[in-house]
């Protein structure tokens, strides 16, 4: 197998250049993470899990008009944890995100005041509105319920608010996804975060793919499965060149600067040419299919799971 030494080297020896080997290797994993950013890279294609935990809504509870805090009855505060900091409380028709929940007192302080009417004895549902992809997903696509083996399909937050702006429905499974965009999980890392949408009543396992970031390549590492040699070093002869013409400008060798700059531009000509070549053939026949979509409110399912939906789809 060939290794980003074996590049480096190939790459130096074209120009007899002298220049440091700890520098090729920068250019060569430079350049592969450029081919990355095109295309999702099948050799970077993984399939993942997630779980969406089930919406609590044991017990009832009691709000007070301009407070933070919100404290339930014994069966509520049996369900209740810290675990749940970052979900949302759902109280009449408004979504109220959990602060904090005391481990002690079972009471729950929200980012926000409620500013509805105070009241006791109240229903509630609390869910996991957002659900975190692991740290440097890149892409992600393919989501299918574990449980009921149906797609949910990706549309985008703007759809989603168009159709349920007020997020009424829990108890049913996810049909639809999208991505709201990135936070900070407790480990101080960047994650990007998805809603699911219905929220369900039961512990939900989503599959899907996703493409991390590409790894580094260090000088003994092996090329990736599509990301031939010969493609890196014409890619890392760009910067051979460039860092050659710089040298020889510095040198006032302009008529030679001149026509090293000329090279690496018809060197970026072809090495975008092999760019392309190595994206076709990274792409395998499931990459071409293509599917339908059905027509009207994309929350309704695609599938016929159960009686009802069977009945409707006769309507």
């Amino acid at each position: 197998m060939a290794t980003a030494e074996d590049v480096a080297r190939g790459t130096v020896a074209s120009l007899g250049s002298d220049v440091s080997w700890q520098l090729v290797i920068q250019w060569v994993d430079a350049r592969y993470k450029n081919i990355c950013r095109r295309v999702r890279m099948r050799h970077l294609r993984q399939v993942a899990e997630l779980v969406l935990p089930a919406a609590v809504s044991a017990g009832t509870l009691s709000v007070t008009q301009g407070s933070q805090t919100v404290t339930g009855d014994a069966t509520a505060k049996a369900a209740w944890s810290n675990a749940m900091r970052g979900r949302h409380l759902r109280v009449l028709n408004d979504w109220y995100e959990i602060a904090e929940v005391n481990q002690v007192t079972k009471v729950i302080t929200l980012h926000t005041s409620y500013i509805g009417a105070t009241g006791t004895g109240l229903s509630y549902a609390i869910i996991q509105r957002f659900a975190p992809l692991p740290v440097n997903t890149r892409h992600f696509s393919s989501f299918v319920h574990g449980t009921r083996r149906v797609p949910i399909r990706i549309i985008s937050y703007e759809e989603l608010n168009m159709y349920a702006p007020d997020r009424p429905s829990v108890g049913q499974y996810p049909r639809v996804a999208c991505e709201i965009g990135s936070v900070l999980n407790i480990q101080g890392e960047q994650v990007r975060l998805v809603e699911f949408y219905p929220y369900d009543n039961e512990d939900a396992l989503v599959r899907y793919l996703r493409w991390p970031d590409p790894p580094d390549l260090a000088f003994d590492s092996g090329l990736p499965i599509g990301m031939d040699e010969d493609v890196l070093r014409e890619g890392a002869l760009i910067d051979l060149m460039r860092y050659d013409m710089a040298r020889l400008v510095r040198e006032g060798k302009i008529e030679a600067a001149a026509l090293m700059r000329n090279e690496y531009r018809a060197q970026m000509t072809s090495w975008e040419a092999m760019v392309r070549q190595t994206i076709r053939e990274d792409k395998g026949d499931d990459d071409m299919l293509t599917f339908t979509q059905e027509a009207g409110i994309p929350l309704a399912s695609a599938s016929i799971t159960n009686a009802h939906d069977f009945v409707w789809s006769r309507y």
